[in-house]
């Protein structure tokens, strides 16, 4: 039970003994739910129907987790800094030659970094090791891969301790002892009203989720370290999450025709949810799910590996292979990175309130140039993907990501052709708003240019004959 459910348990009982404190609504409540009430007393009763749960209905084994994010030239050489500082046997010459970038338009390659254990050491490693007292990482492999047009992927494929397994698999659920939950702990707030009643298979599912919080945590913490220490600076929306499950039985895994056999089992992720594979590829034995309900927060996709590990041999096991962003499954991420930005843009363009006259013109106008300017790249990249991004690919991966990039190719164009309307639009806005400032800049400076010529005019002695002015002042007094 986490504080803000005690804080609830704790005023549902001061609202039962003080009930002339609180408003009417909350004493309804307290009545009801309070911690000796007949519904919470009954469930405390209650057998849970589920003695186990677990992510998937297999004998699995969770491996991995992998942060990919996209690096600019400074970050390049922030990069080559580092490796060249750290790096216990590559000279300076191979690096340069694997970092270095010397040419646009034809740039291209793989790049193995190193490899960094944590609170451990080898004597063959590269670089030296992190000791940060982990309770779930093993190593993290980094690789670099780059593209042309300044495309350039860094990946951080984070491995785990095998224990790590223990805690998403056939894991014995907590018994439920927050019953009840409110939509806001302030008790004057109308989201009070709002009741939500606890179910055994949220609250395991709920467990589950936290224990996958807890390594992800950890593993964002360590890629955050090694990052910065580059002196690379991502945040979540800048990095792509790939969690590596490998799962030992024939593939496929989903079948839409069977069901759990199991009744005090509960499974996360079912064998009969075949909708859930986004099918990146057109291998049986790999899933790939994209699914905010699935993953938590900060997961971009779950990965699934699913073969019999009698099938593997000594040089491709899945389990114990450090995977690069260079043919495996994450050579794909480059463009799921993409296409994670794509959505960005595609949320921002739609939060810019684009109709609305009223706003700053300024603020709209150096926006709409950020987005169409991110939007070129993307698109120049996927460009260049199209032509590359197959040399990188195993087998089964290239018609799908053909469709992939064809289809996000035309959405960047349509998104291009929005903003960049939008974009002149704005710009003609800004033109007619200098317009009008210009003219009444040259009123306030012809009232000026009066008041300056009022002020000469004062300092002048009209009275002086042999002023060179005299003439002119006679004639104009002739004049009248």
């Amino acid at each position: 039970m986490n504080y803000k459910s005690k804080l609830m348990v704790f005023l549902l009982d001061v609202a039962v003994k003080f009930p002339f404190l609180f408003s009417k609504d909350f004493k309804y409540l307290a009545e009801e739910f309070h911690s000796k009430s007949q519904y919470v007393t009954e469930k405390n009763s209650e057998k849970m129907k589920y003695s186990k749960v677990s992510l998937f209905d297999s004998d699995f084994f969770w491996k991995a987790i992998s942060y990919t994010c996209l690096i600019n030239s400074e970050e390049l050489v922030e990069l080559k800094k580092w490796k060249e500082k750290n790096s216990l046997h590559y000279s300076s010459h191979n690096i340069s030659k694997i970092l270095d970038t010397r040419s646009f338009d034809r740039e291209g390659g793989w790049a193995n970094i190193g490899l960094i254990r944590v609170d451990k050491e080898n004597f063959t490693d590269d670089l030296n090791s992190i000791y940060m007292n982990s309770q779930y990482i093993d190593s993290v492999y980094i690789s670099l891969k780059k593209y042309p047009a300044g495309l350039t992927a860094l990946t951080f494929y984070i491995l785990f301790k095998p224990e790590v397994t223990d805690l998403v698999k056939l894991v014995t659920p907590p018994k439920i002892t927050d019953f009840v939950s409110f939509g806001d702990i302030n008790i004057f707030s109308r989201k009070i009203n709002s009741i939500y009643l606890s179910e055994e298979g949220n609250h395991c599912e709920n467990f589950i989720k936290e224990n996958i919080e807890k390594v992800y945590n950890e593993s964002w913490a360590l890629f955050n370290i090694i990052s910065r220490s580059i002196g690379i600076k991502k945040n979540v929306n800048d990095v792509y999450c790939v969690n590596d499950m490998y799962l030992n039985q024939t593939a496929p895994y989903f079948d839409r025709n069977l069901s759990r056999a199991e009744n005090n089992l509960l499974v996360i992720l079912p064998k009969m949810r075949h909708f859930s594979d986004q099918k990146l590829s057109e291998n049986t034995d790999e899933s790939f799910i994209i699914d905010t309900y699935f993953n938590i927060k900060g997961i971009d996709m779950t990965y699934m590996k699913i073969c019999n590990e009698s099938e593997f041999d000594e040089h491709n096991n899945f389990m114990n292979k450090y995977c690069s962003n260079n043919e495996s499954h994450l050579a794909v991420v480059p463009l799921l990175l993409l296409i994670k930005n794509i959505e960005r843009l595609s949320n921002e363009i739609s939060q810019l309130k684009l109709h609305n006259t009223k706003g700053s013109m300024v603020k709209l106008h150096k926006k709409l140039f950020s987005i169409v300017h991110e939007l070129e790249l993307i698109d120049g990249w996927i460009k260049y993907l199209k032509k590359d991004l197959p040399l990188s690919l195993v087998s089964g991966y290239k018609n799908r990501m053909d469709g992939i990039m064809q289809y996000q190719g035309g959405r960047v164009q349509e998104l291009k052709s929005i903003v960049k309307t939008f974009y002149s639009l704005s710009e003609n806005r800004v033109q007619i708003s200098n317009l009008r400032y210009n003219k009444r800049y040259s009123i306030v400076v012809f009232g000026f240019i009066i008041i300056q010529v009022f002020l000469a005019a004062m300092t002048i002695d009209w009275g002086k004959v042999d002023a060179w002015y005299s003439p002119i002042i006679i004639w104009i007094k002739n004049l009248y």
